[in-house]
Order: C-alpha cells, then sequence, then structure tokens
C-alpha cells in the first residue's frame, strides 16, 4: 500500500488491541500504519488489566491503564499531551466515536490547532430505540451533536448512518463513508465440511440458525426468540446457536424456557476467534435481530462463509444485503416477517445455496480488505487537507 505522510493520533476503546496482538482489531489498526507514516493509538484500560505500552514499526499502542471509566478522560489527555509534546510528530487527532474518544479528541484539537476526524461507527445520535434504553444515552446524545460537528470530517461506518448525518445538517462534503475492514480469507479453505463440524459439535441432523453478538438490548433476542418459537413449531429440527456474552444471557435462558424452546436454543458465551469461524462454517443461515448497528461486520464474516443472511433493516445491513437476492431484510422489531423470511430459507435450500454464494461474492468485490484499509486511511488524509484549505 503506498504510504502517506501522515501521523495519526487515535483515540479507541477496544481493549482487545492491547491484549492480542493477534487478534483481528490489532491487525486491523497495524494494516492503517501501513498506509500512512505512523499511527499512535491511546486505548482505554483498566490498571487491572496492567497492559503495556507497544510498538510494531509504525504502530504504537497506550493503554490507559485507568483506575475507572471516569479517570480514562484525563488519563487519555495526558497521554495524548506527552505523546504530542515528546515523543513523536503528530499531525492530526482522530476519535473511534463521537463521545467519550471524541470529547478527549475534541480537546487535543483546541489545544494543539491540529484537525480532528471523527468516526462514527454505530447509528446513535437520534436513533430512538438507542435514547430509549437508558437516561445516559440521551445525555450522549446531546454530547455527541455537539461534538461531532466541532470535528473537522467525519468518517461513516455505512451509507445508512451517512445519510442521517446529513440529515442532521453536517456537511455533505465532510462526511465520508468508509467501511471497516474484514478479512475476507477468514475462512481458511481447508476448513472440514459442514457434516463433520456438525458431528464434532453434537448437532448432527440439526439445520443451525446462527446468532453472533452481544446479549444486549440493541440485539432485541427477545423478538428472535418470538420468531424462533414460530420457526420451531414447523422445523423440529432446527437449533439456534447465540453466541456472545452480555447482560441479559440468563434474562434471554429464562424467556427461551417460558416459550417453551430452551432445548432448542444454546447459549454458548463468548468464543476464541477459531472456534467462531468453525460456527460460521457448520451453521445453514445466519440471523441478525439488531434494532440498530454500525455496520454489522458479523453479516460480512457470516456472508464469507456462504450464509445467507436474515437480518432486520438496519444501518449497515443493507450495504451487505441486497434484499431477496443475497438475504432478506425485515422492518426492525417484526418477528412474524422474519421468521417467515427464515422460513422461507429453510423450505428452499437451492435458494438458500444461491444467496448464500451471491452474498459471499457482493462481500469479495465490495468489501476486500486492502479496499477497505485504503479508503480509511484515504478518509483521514481528506479530512486533514479540509482542514488545511478551510485554514487557509
Amino acid at each position: 500500500m503506498k504510504r502517506n505522510n501522515l501521523n495519526v493520533l487515535l483515540l479507541g476503546l477496544d481493549r482487545n488491541v492491547p491484549e492480542d496482538t493477534n487478534s483481528p482489531s490489532y491487525r486491523r489498526l497495524k494494516s492503517y500504519s501501513e498506509g500512512i507514516a505512523s499511527l499512535s493509538f491511546v486505548v482505554f484500560s483498566l490498571a487491572g488489566e496492567d497492559f503495556k505500552k507497544s510498538s510494531d514499526k509504525a504502530f504504537y499502542v497506550y493503554p490507559t491503564n485507568s483506575k475507572s471509566r471516569l479517570h480514562y478522560f484525563r488519563d487519555a489527555y495526558i497521554l495524548c499531551r506527552g505523546i504530542i509534546e515528546g515523543e513523536r510528530k503528530i499531525d492530526m487527532v482522530a476519535s473511534q466515536d463521537p463521545f467519550a474518544t471524541g470529547l478527549v479528541a475534541y480537546l487535543v484539537k483546541r489545544r494543539y490547532g491540529m484537525p480532528w476526524a471523527c468516526h462514527v461507527h454505530a447509528d446513535y445520535l437520534e436513533n430512538r430505540y438507542w435514547l430509549s434504553e437508558t437516561v445516559f444515552n440521551r445525555i450522549q446524545n446531546i454530547l455527541g451533536k455537539f461534538l461531532i460537528k466541532r470535528s473537522d470530517g467525519v468518517r461513516a461506518v455505512s451509507s445508512l448512518i451517512k445519510k442521517n448525518l446529513i440529515d442532521m445538517g453536517m456537511d455533505k462534503d465532510r462526511v465520508f463513508y468508509a467501511t471497516p475492514a474484514v478479512e475476507t480469507d477468514l475462512i481458511p479453505k481447508d476448513a472440514p465440511d459442514k457434516p463433520l463440524l456438525k458431528k464434532r459439535y453434537g448437532l448432527e441432523g440439526r439445520r443451525v440458525l446462527l446468532f453472533v453478538g452481544r446479549i444486549d438490548k440493541q440485539k432485541n433476542l427477545p423478538m428472535l426468540l418470538a420468531a424462533f418459537r414460530s420457526i420451531k413449531k414447523r422445523h423440529g429440527d432446527v437449533i439456534l446457536l447465540c453466541v456472545g456474552g452480555g447482560k441479559m444471557v440468563n434474562e434471554m435462558r429464562d424467556m427461551a424456557a417460558d416459550l417453551g424452546v430452551e432445548g432448542s436454543v444454546r447459549f454458548t458465551g463468548p468464543l476464541r476467534f477459531d472456534d467462531l469461524i468453525d460456527y460460521y462454517s457448520l451453521s445453514d443461515i445466519f440471523v441478525l435481530p439488531s434494532n440498530y448497528e454500525g455496520t454489522a461486520k458479523v453479516l460480512k464474516e457470516a456472508a464469507l462463509a456462504s450464509l445467507p443472511l436474515v437480518s432486520t433493516m438496519m444501518s449497515g445491513a443493507d450495504d451487505v444485503i441486497v434484499d431477496g437476492r443475497s438475504g432478506f431484510l425485515v422492518p426492525v422489531g417484526d418477528a412474524e416477517a422474519f421468521s417467515e423470511r427464515v422460513m422461507e430459507l429453510l423450505e428452499n435450500p437451492e435458494m438458500a445455496e444461491k444467496m448464500g454464494r451471491a452474498v459471499k461474492e457482493r462481500v469479495l468485490r465490495e468489501f476486500s480488505y486492502e479496499k477497505s484499509i485504503i479508503d480509511i486511511v484515504t478518509t483521514w488524509e481528506r479530512i486533514y487537507n479540509l482542514s488545511k484549505h478551510s485554514s487557509v
């Protein structure tokens, strides 16, 4: 990848980066650093985690090791000052959200007069589902709208988020669509075939629906379980695998029992990435019932396993799914429509196989790893240049 000369200071919250240098998050950020002069990543971490500062060629990782979440703001800002004033040249600051990291980036921008690129990874602002979850979200909404309009440019991870930001009053020339990179070779070519994997995991003779994500309000598992009850009545061999952890796991186990489907719903908890690849490979249909998302990377991962997709119509879904051709999109919260679309795929295996092939081809064509990395690095460069031109 051709380098530009930018030295970027990025603020984020993804603790997978200092914890695991083999994680997709670490590899993705490392790839960004290969397209610019350097990338310095200041990431929230807690003191007990004892993560260490590290470097890998032009990629530098600075954990905050904060005593608490409230201490993050001070600790991140102090780290940023130390990097800018002592360790290396920094040309621009970027934040992975318009809230906590956005506030620190805004303070850095004001102190040092450098451009700020604000990333928006989820469809939060003015989203009625997100706003209804907590009072804190409503406070964050006010803060986010204040901050984002003071950035020099915005990277939106989905076309719907880009549209919504422009509708909110953002200058369309300062909002850029650049979706996160997904490693398109994540399914090994020598992976065991589906029947063998099903046998290994005790799923012989079962058709598998797969959900991957946090078990929380955003993902709307109650709607998925209600839809699954209808599916189960018509297709007794179907099992639902729910991969991920979260505060609502026990509540969802109880709900599955109340609906009479507990024997056909399996909550695995969080999985190592290698094990998750097995689950993608053994499943028959991927389901995503979320109220809102950013770009739903799991849809792309499932597509790379040639799984037909059934998703609610939220941010990022229509970037991946062409409704009726590479999967199905249904209205948010509509359990009946969701179950009907899943059953349509179960009852038409040739259609399901065709959709799985189509969505894999689309992801390989539209969301290649290298293209996504270039798009994000180019977005930083454009925002930097916009800022410099507007200050002349």
